[in-house]
C-alpha cells in the first residue's frame, strides 16, 4: 500500500505525520508492504521540516530531520493508494488539480471516523506548544486508521 501525507508546504504537519504513521507502523507485521511519503502542495523541494516539527518530532524518538520537502506531483498522486490530507483546503485542491478519486482522498481525521471537525490545525508560526498538540492528533488519528486498515 502506497500512503502519502499531504499538507500546506511539507513543512510543518505532514513529514511530522509520515514520521509518526512510520514509528507507528514499526509495531506491525505489515509495514514492509506499506510505503509511507508525504508531500506538499506548495513544498519548496528539498526543504527540511520546520524547526519545531524537528523537535516535537524528536521529543517523540523520531527523527525527521533528514526529511526534505517535497512538491507533490499528478504522478504520485495517481500511484497513491491512499491521500491523507491535514485539512480539507487540501484535500479540495488535491481533488481540482492533482486527481479527481474521491475515494483515495480524505483527511486524516475523516479516514479516522471524525465528521465535524476535519482539518489539523497548522501550527506554523506558534508555539512549540502548538506543535505538539498537532502531533497529538495526528498520533490520534494514525492510530485510529491503522486500527481501520487492520493492520
Amino acid at each position: 500500500m502506497n500512503i502519502i501525507f499531504v499538507c500546506y508546504a511539507n513543512l510543518c504537519r505532514s513529514p511530522l505525520a509520515e514520521g509518526i504513521f512510520k514509528q507507528l507502523l514499526e509495531s506491525s507485521e505489515k509495514s514492509d508492504s506499506i510505503i509511507v511519503r508525504s508531500a506538499g502542495i506548495h513544498a519548496y523541494e528539498g526543504s527540511p521540516p520546520h524547526s519545531k516539527s524537528i523537535q516535537v518530532a524528536k521529543e517523540r524518538g523520531i527523527d525527521i530531520s533528514g526529511y526534505g520537502g517535497v512538491q507533490l506531483t499528478k504522478e504520485m498522486a495517481r500511484e497513491a493508494e491512499l491521500i491523507l490530507t491535514l485539512d480539507e483546503s487540501v484535500k479540495q485542491h488535491i481533488l481540482s488539480y492533482y486527481t479527481n478519486d474521491s475515494k483515495k482522498v480524505v483527511t486524516l481525521k475523516e479516514c479516522g471516523g471524525e465528521t465535524d471537525d476535519l482539518d489539523v490545525d497548522d501550527p506554523y508560526g506558534l508555539s512549540t506548544e502548538a506543535f505538539r498538540r498537532c502531533a497529538d492528533e495526528i498520533e490520534e488519528y494514525s492510530i485510529k486508521i491503522l486500527e481501520k486498515l487492520d493492520l
